[in-house]
């Protein structure tokens, strides 16, 4: 039995830091308004939304964004009575 071995480059994080405290968007609906070259790591961040959630909410959305380009994000709200 011949064994093999494949060198691998990776990358991956080696220290974070912890940034500035945000407010976590609760709003039913929201709208990403985009930037020229803006990705959907960046509408995610802006969104407070998982990257394939958003992407599947705007199925033809294809990054990067062109300037001006509008993604919806709906968000199931429950209300307490």
């Amino acid at each position: 039995m011949t064994e093999s071995v494949k060198r691998v480059d990776a990358e991956y994080i080696a220290e974070a830091e912890v940034g500035e405290k945000i407010e976590v968007n609760k709003s039913a609906v929201s709208v990403f308004v985009a930037d020229e070259g803006d990705t959907l790591w960046d509408a995610a961040k802006a969104l407070s939304a998982r990257p394939d959630d958003i992407q599947s909410q705007n199925p033809d959305a294809r990054a990067p964004f062109k300037e001006g380009q509008k993604l919806f994000y709906f968000r199931e709200i429950s209300f307490e009575f």
